[in-house]
């Protein structure tokens, strides 16, 4: 079959983006991570289902959940308009909102050391990390890995930790975020090197020259 110039130019415009675009990979941490880049969770198949102040007060957990199903959850904080999460943590969602009671019991994982109750608090700690539930936890132990909401009367109340920045319960400047990932996210072209592909990019534009030879000649 006759290879024509044009069929060709096609050719090597279709690898020509094979080139410069890949498969954007998902973004899935294993255990607690601190200072991620926002971009990072977004473009890595994550969907904030929640956002509220530290200050925000009597938000109805039933009504929160309803918003955010999915497969795996995160919990996340961060300050107002910033670009990058200070802490956060993600596990299957029945594991993030497994109900541990009140004490300083926690249900560990993907290697993050979760709790959570409607009438106490809800966050993590980071693996192998004991909490002091009071009704947060106040444990300085790894501050920076830790992340605390209160909780009361099945609602999600003020306050209280990000990190290792604490008695946030009236902050009106830092945030909580609830992110859901339900299956593997839709690919997305970002920047790569394919070597293969720029390799028949090269055999295409050699092809191109020696058919224009052949015809005009």
């Amino acid at each position: 079959m006759k290879i024509t110039i044009k069929l060709c130019l096609s050719l090597a415009a279709l690898l020509l983006v094979m080139t410069n675009t890949a498969l954007a990979q998902p973004y899935e941490p294993l255990g607690v991570q601190t200072n991620v880049p926002k971009s990072t969770v977004l473009n890595g198949g994550w969907t904030e289902c929640y956002t509220d102040l530290y200050g925000d007060t009597g938000i109805s957990l039933s009504s929160i959940l309803a918003q955010c199903p999915g497969a795996k959850m995160m919990l996340a904080c961060s300050e107002l308009n910033a670009d990058a999460f200070v802490t956060l943590g993600q596990a299957d969602y029945a594991d993030v909102t497994f109900n541990t009671g009140t004490g300083n019991v926690t249900h560990q994982a993907n290697d993050v050391e979760w709790y959570f109750d409607e009438e106490n608090s809800w966050g993590f700690a980071p693996l192998g990390e004991t909490v002091s539930r009071n009704s947060c936890d106040t444990n300085s132990s790894a501050a920076e890995q830790r992340l605390c909401w209160h909780t009361g009367s099945g609602d999600l109340e003020g306050g209280w930790r990000c990190g290792a920045t604490t008695s946030l319960n009236s902050s009106s400047t830092w945030v909580r975020h609830i992110l859901i990932n339900g299956d593997l996210p839709v690919a997305s072209p970002v920047p790569a090197n394919n070597h293969y592909a720029l390799a028949l990019l090269i055999l295409l534009l050699s092809s191109i020259g020696y058919v224009a030879i052949r015809r005009y000649h």
